[in-house]
């Protein structure tokens, strides 16, 4: 069968690198095939986005309090507690919620469109977030092309 996830992977967050409709509708199309080869794979997996996750805590609070960022916490930490992945699609502009999503995950992937042409420059922000240019290791310490922090 296939190998376990890695048991230190527990959320991935997805960062869109533009706000384009094209890409919008491409991480739909991968977020949802993602989100349905994972659970074939029986591999219990929550897909969460910002809009998703207002709607969570609406139907969990109905309208008894404004959620703080404890109770945003707590919940985020028991939809954890109930599911072997999370994956966190991060909103195309800084947000709390893509703040958050970088911030807790053990995984982070970049998403951008090949065809677009100012990848690169969108990916700079995103990866000074997240590494500095001189922790990527193409070399021969056998994990060439891992990203280090």
């Amino acid at each position: 069968g296939m190998p376990a996830p890695a048991r230190d992977v527990r959320t991935v967050c997805l960062l869109p690198l533009s706000s384009g409709k094209d890409l919008s509708r491409a991480l739909d199309y991968m977020c949802g095939a993602l989100h349905r080869a994972l659970q074939l794979m029986r591999v219990r997996t929550l897909l969460l986005s910002s809009g998703s996750l207002h709607e969570e805590l609406d139907i969990a609070l109905a309208t008894f309090a404004p959620f703080g960022e404890i109770e945003l916490s707590l919940h985020l930490a028991a939809l954890e507690s109930r599911h072997q992945l999370l994956l966190c699609r991060a909103d195309p502009f800084p947000s709390d919620w893509t703040r958050r999503c970088l911030r807790n995950a053990d995984l982070v992937l970049l998403v951008g469109l090949a065809t677009d042409v100012d990848v690169d420059a969108a990916a700079a922000p995103a990866h000074g977030a997240t590494t500095s240019s001189s922790s990527l290791d193409g070399g021969g310490g056998g994990g060439g092309g891992v990203l280090r922090e």
